[in-house]
């Protein structure tokens, strides 16, 4: 609790001191990294911070740090990634201790079988199928495989409604594949 304090108050003062520019949190900090005080001697406005890696006038220059995230992206390739803020770091930390307690009592099943569907998208699924196939010249039978379909519900458990079992499906997703493919192409062309 007092750490919590400490921290405020140190917070609150470096927003206090008008000569720098907001910090709010570590990817401020990140941010901030990649930027310079204004020089008296060019004119600069001593409210912003300037980018370190301008190397032609006008040298970007803004007090926001989201803007200067932006600018190091756009024009330097710099990604900082942003971290979360306290509300957001707070919430991940109740979900994750709610979820604790429901696995502890068993009750996780239904919450883990949401996130696995989820992350299934059937075109997808049926486009990399088509494309595994095709490209290793694997036998249309390889559907039918227990350990194909072994392997696929190790990577995701909810994977079994997902896969076609039956070989006489492959053609099929092959020719709709194809004519997908020959559309995008007759299109660019």
């Amino acid at each position: 609790m007092a750490s919590e304090a400490d921290s405020s108050l140190f917070e609150r003062s470096a927003t206090q001191d008008s000569s720098q520019t907001r910090t709010r949190g570590p990817s401020a900090h990140t941010t901030w990294i990649h930027s310079r005080a204004a020089r008296d001697i060019d004119g600069e406005d001593p409210k912003l911070k300037y980018c370190i890696h301008c190397t032609t006038t006008p040298i970007y220059g803004t007090s926001v740090t989201t803007n200067m995230r932006r600018h190091l992206l756009l024009k330097h390739q710099i990604d900082i990634e942003r971290d979360p803020g306290p509300i957001q770091t707070a919430t991940i930390q109740q979900l994750q201790q709610l979820y604790l307690q429901a696995d502890s009592s068993g009750q996780t099943e239904e919450i883990d079988a949401q996130v696995f569907r989820k992350h299934l998208n059937q075109d997808t699924i049926n486009e990399a199928l088509v494309s595994l196939i095709v490209v290793r010249s694997l036998p249309f039978q390889t559907v039918e495989w227990p350990e194909f379909h072994t392997f696929c519900q190790v990577l995701n458990p909810e994977s079994s409604d997902f896969i076609t079992t039956a070989h006489s499906q492959i053609g099929k997703k092959i020719e709709e594949s194809f004519t997908f493919h020959k559309d995008i192409v007759q299109r660019k062309l």
